[in-house]
């Protein structure tokens, strides 16, 4: 079966953590000092792992704000895209890009569809989905 893809976005990756980090004085992270503490969610483990290539162990919070307590607790770093509108970050906490041989990591969100399903709606879609994740 033959299948289309479209990349529909590309979105920096970033690191929030507390201002009285260890590296709060550096301007950048670089991904091979990122080490993280785990509990569950092995789908996403697995993406931060194989995908982007961060170590350690991992330790999940239930939505943004318990992860943005969890930093201000100094209990690590919370991984955030610029996906449309972020909301600033809080009093004590700073953003940071994640960089990798001198360059900003990067997520591609893409779509994919057979081929032979292919149609005008399909593509509209697409381009109403980048738009979207653009704003």
């Amino acid at each position: 079966i033959e299948k289309i893809s479209k990349n529909i976005h590309s979105s920096n990756i970033i690191h929030e953590i507390i201002e009285k980090d260890k590296i709060n004085n550096k301007q950048i992270i670089e991904k091979e000092n990122i080490d993280c503490d785990n509990e569950k969610c092995n789908t996403e483990e697995d993406y931060y792992k194989n995908t982007l290539g961060f170590g350690g162990r991992f330790l999940f919070a239930e939505n943004l704000e318990e992860g943005r307590l969890m930093v201000a607790g100094n209990r690590g770093f919370l991984p955030v895209e610029r996906v449309g509108t972020l909301p600033p970050c809080g009093t004590g906490v700073k953003r940071l890009p994640v960089m990798e041989q001198g360059q900003q990591l990067k997520r591609n969100y893409c779509l994919f569809w057979v081929k032979e399903n292919a149609s005008y709606y399909i593509e509209e879609f697409a381009e109403i989905l980048r738009k979207l994740l653009k704003e």
